[in-house]
């Protein structure tokens, strides 16, 4: 019981990366299949490049990606495999603080709930007009989070150096 409540550093390092090596090779493949969908079809056509198209609305959320997707429409897929990129390391942040909670350190669970804060805030913060955004997530807080973050990490290394160095 206990070997399944606590990991190891070893175990959790081990999972880190096999969650990061398969997110990006999964991406990989989503965006080939994509692009070899995408040259199957638009392939032979010329570009214009003297007017500028950008992505259609229906690309430029996660539901218009999946209803694209399901349609296996080319410029889904691409944009689904890009989503899997983006989702990586997100994934790995989670399962960092789960690995910290079983292993009950405290102090790496918040530090680790604080960059998946920042991660949560810099994607969503994208997607909210400023007016939004500056309601939501004050720049003065984000700021300071910030700073108390450097800090505490600046503390806990220079802490693990006086440890190591004794």
């Amino acid at each position: 019981m206990a070997s399944f409540n606590k990991w190891t550093d070893q175990q959790l390092e081990e999972l880190l990366g096999y969650v990061l090596r398969s997110g990006v090779m999964l991406a990989a493949v989503v965006v080939v299949l994509g692009g070899i969908l995408y040259l199957g079809r638009y392939g032979t056509s010329a570009p214009n490049y003297h007017v500028f198209r950008g992505e259609p609305t229906d690309l430029r959320n996660v539901s218009g990606i999946i209803m694209n997707t399901l349609q296996f429409r080319s410029r889904g897929i691409i944009q689904l495999g890009l989503l899997l990129l983006i989702a990586t390391p997100i994934a790995r942040v989670v399962l960092s603080i789960i690995g910290f909670i079983r292993q009950r350190d405290a102090s790496y669970v918040l530090v680790t709930l604080i960059v998946l804060f920042l991660l949560l805030y810099s994607l969503i913060g994208g997607t909210l007009g400023i007016e939004q955004r500056r309601l939501l997530f004050p720049s003065s807080y984000v700021n300071i989070l910030c700073i108390a973050i450097s800090f505490g990490l600046f503390t806990d290394l220079h802490e693990s150096t006086q440890r190591v160095a004794a």
